[in-house]
């Protein structure tokens, strides 16, 4: 009788467990009509029309490397990311030990191209000819991870 009791319970226990995991969960996320910049076309980006075009900027105080990515590359369909990334790697002075969060007001950054970003991404310098000599430069951006 109670063993057959502590079955009953374990299998309740368990068929009912299972069943209220089993329910599927939907999450859904507006972000509104102003998430993407539509009002500028990726043809209109001087980033993407030539893919050598570099830029300078003066940091200004207050300032995030966020409201600069917006400024420089909005509509590029570039990943904020990688862009965070190549600005950091290529301005090493302008930032607080190598931390994006931390620039130095009135700092000159060199905004790369996608060409100058490609490189960083492949481990090479810019200059490089598209064959790969073997040395790699330890200024890259290495992304490790899913």
């Amino acid at each position: 009788m109670m063993k057959s009791l502590k079955f009953f319970l374990v299998f309740t226990l368990v068929t009912f467990g299972q069943a209220s995991f089993c329910e599927p969960i939907v999450i859904l996320e507006y972000r509104g009509q102003g998430f993407q910049n539509n009002d500028q076309n990726l043809s209109d980006n001087s980033f993407m029309i030539d893919p050598d075009y570099t830029s300078n900027h003066v940091i200004l105080k207050g300032q995030s490397l966020g409201h600069i990515i917006n400024e420089f590359y909005a509509g590029s369909g570039l990943d904020k990311r990688f862009l965070k990334l190549a600005i950091v790697t290529a301005n090493p002075k302008a930032f607080a030990q190598g931390n994006p969060n931390f620039m130095f007001a009135g700092a000159k950054l060199h905004l790369p191209s996608l060409n100058e970003i490609q490189a960083m991404v492949l481990g090479r310098s810019h200059d490089e000819s598209t064959t790969h000599s073997g040395q790699s430069s330890d200024r890259g951006i290495f992304f490790f991870g899913g």
